[in-house]
């Protein structure tokens, strides 16, 4: 892969960590367990299993349509994504039973969701561009509300 070229992780593999934060700087966008592998690449810890460690009547492990939302979520102020998305609260998708405990080093929470506070998206500020996000943003690639904003992003640093 050229230097240039933006990496997307999805689902992501473990052994994918050191990649992600190669000295290129390249853009990255950690999509589901992407999103997981990038905060555990950073020193992060997961919950395992979320109904079994995790209170809330939020539905992270849906049986829905890939393209149907499952939960609202909750886009923190100041952060890229908010930037990006330019809203401060979102529906998703969600096909999970695990999420970030412990946040890495250098990560900043960017978004959680709105009944149990788990986290939904993580950013490097100090990067070009570094965003995961625990949803599927890429299933609503027909839907006039879904994510383009991101994978435009994407692209943008990927030319910067």
């Amino acid at each position: 892969m050229r230097p240039g070229l933006p990496l997307v992780l999805a689902p992501g593999r473990p052994e994918d960590a050191p990649e992600l934060l190669d000295r290129r700087n390249r853009p990255v966008l950690a999509i589901c367990r992407g999103h997981q592998v990038l905060n555990v690449a950073t020193g992060g810890t997961l919950v395992q299993v979320i109904p079994s460690e995790v209170t809330g009547d939020v539905e992270h492990d849906s049986r829905r349509e890939r393209w149907e939302r499952a939960h609202p979520v909750q886009i923190l102020e100041g952060t890229r994504l908010r930037d990006i998305l330019e809203r401060g609260t979102i529906s998703v998708n969600s096909f999970h039973h695990q999420a970030i405990a412990r946040v890495g080093s250098g990560l900043v929470v960017s978004a959680v969701s709105a009944g149990d506070q788990l986290v939904e998206a993580v950013e490097l500020p100090d990067r070009r561009f570094a965003l995961g996000v625990q949803w599927h943003p890429e299933s609503f690639w027909n839907r006039e509300d879904g994510f383009q904003p991101l994978f435009t992003a994407l692209v943008s640093a990927s030319r910067s």
